[in-house]
């Protein structure tokens, strides 16, 4: 698993800022199946400001990484499970490429709000060599 060192947001609404992402906020083995579930408080997880439906997200590695997938907790608040994505595009960067898109449009799944959320869209992607991914 690799862990990025910094994630950036175009923006985020009060209380749920995008460190929440990356930082295991709300992210534990709840039922002991070894799997982690994600709860379902929102201040355990980021949502982009109000009303901006056309946000991004940019996670940096801090140094070029091989990834291979890319997991995605989708919002999970219970009753309010439809302001999770819908689509996203993937792009990655490194020094070398600039930005490149690798997947456009890539539907993903509702999450199940409530506390036992622990099946994350997994993205798998041929190996790619990427420092930030938006």
């Amino acid at each position: 698993m690799i862990i990025p060192t910094d994630v950036q947001a175009g923006s985020s609404d009060t209380g749920t800022p995008p460190v929440n992402l990356t930082s295991g906020s709300g992210l534990r083995d709840f039922d002991f199946d070894d799997l982690a579930e994600h709860r379902g408080d929102p201040a355990c997880m980021w949502r982009s400001a109000k009303a901006d439906t056309k946000d991004w997200l940019e996670f940096d590695f801090g140094k070029p990484q091989t990834l291979i997938a890319i997991s995605v907790w989708n919002y999970n608040e219970k009753w309010h499970t439809d302001r999770g994505v819908r689509t996203m595009d993937i792009s990655v960067w490194t020094q070398e490429t600039g930005w490149r898109k690798i997947h456009e449009d890539l539907q993903l799944d509702r999450a199940e709000g409530g506390d036992g959320y622990d099946e994350p869209t997994v993205v798998k992607l041929e190996p790619t060599l990427a420092q930030k991914v938006r």
